[in-house]
């Protein structure tokens, strides 16, 4: 039987139309040559085809029952009894199974270059996790010669593992575009700190508002913080613990390159309207929580950041997607051709987005977009 490796590239056109009812379906890479009488037909070991109706003219899809949290396969991936995810034959659907319409799949080259995915509430779900739906369609851009860039709030080292099962070989923005990362040399090609009197300043101040203020600096990949509280944690706080726990006297003596804030909603407002009035113009400010305060250098963002990637992988802004859900993402969402904002995606992105999606990060919002808008 001749099996076609994820690696290769399929647009939907390479796909044979439907078999008609009681013949076997064949792959658009069968080998048709050969004699079955020689009792060597390289599909002689697949299943006899049911009956089925044969599909209307415009192209109709079944859905496969999901297999699990994180390796679920594509809601719509099957045409004519084969996956185009993985082009392996899957069976084929019976006559009754309702087979709802795929989204538009034109095919042509790419409709865009580069492609920034933001990771919390964008790519990864509520449950931390990537779809695998998401991940496929990723793979099928990144096979067709797109860029795939992650632009997160987080460090490095929280934002590895997701570049590397994606199969990224982009530069990683961190920090909300604080610190440029190559993850393959483990350097760092870009760093916009915040200087240490401003955030010693800041400390200063929401230490007078609040005492029990947890507060959290990161220097390129390491973290300092004066008390670990479990009830107020970053993402990344929940799987690395910071390098120092202790008086920050010495470490607010260097620049930092993010500064946080943590404390419960009602007792961070004040002290983000605090620091907002008094420093605002020596530091920007980004929300994507709200128990924590996201503290940067004034000229540091997403958008800036992405625009510095582009131009070094020489593709322009109007050839540039970018997704995301949050206050941080928002002049990335401007600064891209297209912005598209998750459907759970907060007031201020879906302002500054040209499109919002149907679907939120829990629905694949990342799969979903990629197939309409870029492949």
């Amino acid at each position: 039987m001749t099996h076609v490796t994820p690696e290769d590239d399929f647009d939907f056109d390479d796909w044979p139309d439907a078999p008609a009812p009681g013949t076997t379906p064949r792959t658009a890479q069968a080998d048709t040559s050969a004699d079955p009488a020689d009792g060597d037909d390289p599909l002689a070991d697949l299943p006899e085809a049911v009956e089925v109706t044969p599909p209307p003219v415009n192209r109709h899809y079944f859905e496969l029952p999901k297999q699990g949290v994180s390796d679920s396969v594509f809601p719509y991936g099957v045409r004519a009894g084969f996956c185009y995810a993985t082009g392996r034959f899957v069976g084929l659907p019976k006559a009754d199974e309702p087979q709802p319409p795929r989204p538009r799949l034109v095919a042509g080259p790419p409709k865009f270059d580069l492609i920034a995915l933001d990771l919390d509430g964008t790519l990864m779900r509520s449950d931390k996790k990537v779809a695998m739906y998401d991940v496929n369609a990723i793979k099928r851009a990144l096979r067709r010669g797109v860029k795939v860039v992650i632009a997160t709030a987080r460090p490095p080292r929280s934002a590895r593992e997701i570049h590397e099962q994606l199969g990224l070989d982009t530069p990683l923005i961190n920090y909300n575009g604080a610190l440029i990362h190559d993850r393959a040399t483990r350097t760092h090609l870009a760093h916009h700190p915040l200087a240490a009197d401003t955030a010693r300043a800041m400390v200063e101040l929401a230490r007078s508002l609040d005492p029990g203020v947890v507060v959290t600096l990161e220097r390129l990949d390491t973290c300092y913080t004066d008390h670990d509280d479990p009830n107020l944690q970053t993402e990344t706080a929940k799987k690395f613990r910071p390098d120092y726990i202790g008086p920050l006297d010495e470490p607010l003596q260097e620049d930092v390159t993010k500064l946080m804030f943590l404390a419960p909603g009602d007792r961070l407002k004040p002290i983000r309207a605090a620091i907002t009035e008094v420093f605002t113009g020596r530091a920007a400010f980004a929300e994507s929580d709200e128990h924590i305060m996201q503290i940067v250098h004034p000229a540091v963002g997403k958008g800036a950041a992405l625009a510095w990637v582009a131009e070094r992988l020489g593709i322009p802004a109007e050839r540039c997607l970018a997704i995301g859900d949050a206050p941080n993402d928002a002049d990335m969402l401007r600064w891209a051709g297209q912005g598209c904002a998750v459907a759970n995606a907060f007031g201020s992105a879906r302002d500054a987005a040209d499109i919002i999606l149907l679907e939120g990060n829990d629905n694949e919002a990342v799969g979903h977009a990629i197939e309409d808008f870029v492949l």
